[in-house]
């Protein structure tokens, strides 16, 4: 099954351009994701990096000491070291990394990427990390079948700035979005078909202003509270801040067991990096 929709993965592509033209960080045009802004440092939000690199492709959630919860489509093939980097808010200040140990991708994961989008990243000793508060969010309680309340959630990440440029921040950004009940994503056709109750649709459906975007995939969608909870995981969506065309999370709370059960690795992975390339040519289109 071929969808029209794209994960928000960062592309080789896009990391080996970047790293050639400068060796660091990719200078930071419009200061959003997509209608953010500037984020203090999460506790608990994770950016993943190709060892030896300081552009992260995907981001990821700390939610016990040594766990970290991702998209699968972020890891689902591999070829190379990956490392971590926790509670991190500006990519000019490299930290020492955290290595990924091994990796458990929901088996019911497809390469189609539109269902049980998630893994676990066991990590191996954690580096020590003076001055960074670091701390592992707790994931939201609540049914996988309750209807979306009109809670505020905020998604976080170092994704693309700009809807059509592969234009990358420094720093790390946030932007509230408002979630859809499932009733009104299924009405948007297409790849919205597909989705279904351990799944959230979030963003600005009237205009499009406010989305997650390219390489922003497997980071948090969090409740917009004083003690935010984990609600979701960057996933798909079609184009990027696009009116109508809201983005789609996998919702945390309807995979819980499978969490619970998967806490201790049941796969080693010395190799933890390179996504498939699989969506390449979908990445800007």
């Amino acid at each position: 099954m071929i969808l029209n929709r794209w994960p928000r993965i960062f592309s080789l592509i896009s990391l080996l351009t970047l790293a050639g033209a400068c060796g660091g960080s990719p200078s930071p045009s419009t200061p959003q994701i997509i209608g953010g802004k500037r984020s203090l440092a999460a506790p608990y939000f994770v950016s993943l990096h190709y060892a030896g690199s300081e552009q992260p492709f995907c981001g990821g959630s700390l939610i016990e000491k040594d766990l970290v919860i991702t998209a699968a489509h972020c890891v689902v093939s591999l070829a190379h070291p990956v490392e971590v980097w926790l509670a991190m808010k500006d990519l000019d200040n490299k930290p020492q990394s955290t290595a990924v140990e091994a990796i458990d991708i929901h088996p019911l994961y497809t390469p189609d990427g539109v269902h049980n989008d998630l893994a676990l990243l066991h990590l191996g000793p954690v580096a020590p990390h003076s001055g960074r508060r670091i701390k592992p969010i707790e994931i939201a309680a609540e049914s996988p079948h309750a209807a979306d309340k009109a809670i505020p959630l905020k998604v976080i990440g170092f994704g693309q700035t700009a809807r059509n440029e592969a234009i990358f921040p420094a720093h790390l950004m946030s932007v509230e979005v408002d979630p859809i009940p499932g009733s009104t994503c299924d009405t948007l056709g297409g790849p919205y078909d597909f989705v279904r109750a351990d799944q959230i649709c979030a963003g600005d459906l009237a205009k499009g202003k406010r989305d997650a975007c390219y390489g922003d995939s497997g980071g948090p969608l969090v409740t917009a509270d004083k003690v935010p909870q984990l609600f979701g995981i960057v996933s798909w969506g079609v184009g990027c801040g696009v009116a109508g065309k809201p983005g789609v999370y996998t919702r945390v709370s309807s995979f819980v067991k499978w969490i619970n059960e998967h806490k201790k690795p049941s796969i080693s992975a010395p190799h933890a990096a390179l996504p498939s390339l699989l969506y390449e040519d979908d990445f800007f289109p």
